[in-house]
């Protein structure tokens, strides 16, 4: 599992969590991937959560976003945010919608449930 993080202009943290075949794999096994907020580095776990995305890699994605760090320490982070989301589209008549999660348990206003 990777971890790309960015500082947005109000401070707030994007993260992306990006799995492999071998995090699927254990995901499928049930055993849960998880990230400790408080384990990031401290210019982000002191900071609050924008957005939290998961998205997938192969090797060969994983290496491309490795070079990428090395080669464009300025731009990287939105190159692989780029290259992570290419596939994002936006589908309600396959169920998308944009009303965030469906929050099961007790019912909160203005919350899908």
């Amino acid at each position: 599992m990777l971890l790309i993080s960015r500082v947005r202009r109000n401070g707030r943290v994007d993260l992306m969590i990006v799995l492999d075949e071998i995090s699927v794999a254990r995901i499928k096994a049930y055993d849960p991937a998880e990230v400790i907020w408080t384990q990031l580095p401290v210019d982000y776990s002191t900071r609050s959560p924008a957005t939290i995305a998961v998205s997938y890699a192969t090797a060969a994605e994983q290496r491309e976003i490795e070079l990428l760090s090395q080669s464009d320490p300025e731009n990287w982070k939105q190159k692989a945010f780029d290259l992570l989301s290419r596939g994002f589209k936006f589908q309600p008549e396959k169920g998308d919608h944009d009303f965030g999660p469906t929050v099961l348990g007790k019912p909160v206003e203005g919350v899908k449930h």
